[in-house]
């Protein structure tokens, strides 16, 4: 089974949000989010705040985009 992931940063707009191709997984829609990445200005732990706005940034790019994605 083929799968699409989207990701984003916090701070980073609908047109920051890249898809990959990702592997099998056994639910139909999937969103991983890393509570303490080490990329976005050091480490610390990610806001809820910030993940709401990345799925806000994504769902923006699902509307606008082909579907289903090529």
């Amino acid at each position: 089974m083929a799968t699409q992931v989207w990701r984003v940063n916090p701070g980073e707009n609908e047109y920051n949000v890249t898809a990959a191709v990702g592997a099998a997984t056994t639910k139909l829609v999937e969103v991983t989010v890393d509570l303490n990445p080490t990329g976005v200005g050091g480490t610390r732990q990610i806001t809820r705040a910030e993940v709401l706005e990345g799925l806000e940034e994504i769902e923006s790019t699902i509307v606008r985009g082909n579907w289903p994605p090529a």
